[in-house]
């Protein structure tokens, strides 16, 4: 029998404000050097995750033992949280608000939207 490792490439879920998107291959310049030599990443600790960028980047091209993602807004740490541990109750909430919007006159969606944003 022949195993078959999907490996799943996750990247950032949303924009950030001061994300790091465009800065990566800069980013990348510096890393220490001896992580070339055996991709690997012993541990990672990222301090302001934000959307992500810099670690979901790093994650694709290295392997990292142990990562810490720490910021301090409670609601994108929660959101992470859900993505992690409920994509599925996730997806069906957002389906649930995308029927609702579509079947909506543009003048209603941005209604719409702003009323869901506020909750």
């Amino acid at each position: 029998m022949k195993v078959i490792e999907e490996r799943i490439q996750s990247k950032p879920f949303l924009k950030w404000a001061g994300g790091k998107t465009q800065l990566l291959n800069a980013i990348t310049d510096r890393l220490p050097k001896y992580i070339f030599s055996s991709f690997q990443i012993d541990r990672y600790i990222e301090p302001f995750i934000g959307s992500g960028a810099v670690f979901f980047f790093l994650k694709k091209h290295f392997h990292i033992n142990k990562s810490y993602l720490i910021d301090s807004n409670p609601e994108l740490i929660l959101g992470y949280r859900v993505v992690q541990k409920e994509p599925e109750l996730l997806i069906k909430r957002l389906e649930q608000l995308q029927n609702g919007y579509l079947k909506l006159s543009e003048e209603n969606r941005s209604k719409y939207f702003y009323q869901i944003r506020n909750q």
